[in-house]
């Protein structure tokens, strides 16, 4: 039987989906973002939007450690 998964806010979102850049979330925190943005088409946005941003801030440092 499945742990049910306690939904989370969109705020709680963006703090994970910040957070996830840094450290490994746990398989906890890893369910409930999945579920949140299974379901929240803004929060989906922004998800991509921050992956898309902190690509571009790797590229940019990097480019400065050369």
């Amino acid at each position: 039987m499945k742990p049910e998964i306690v939904p989370i806010s969109c705020r709680e979102t963006t703090y994970l989906v910040s957070e996830s850049r840094d450290a490994a979330l746990d398989d906890e925190q890893s369910a409930r973002l999945a579920a949140h943005l299974d379901t929240c088409d803004a929060c989906r946005i922004a998800s991509t939007q921050f992956a898309q941003l902190f690509a571009h801030l790797e590229t940019l440092l990097a480019r400065q450690h050369r």
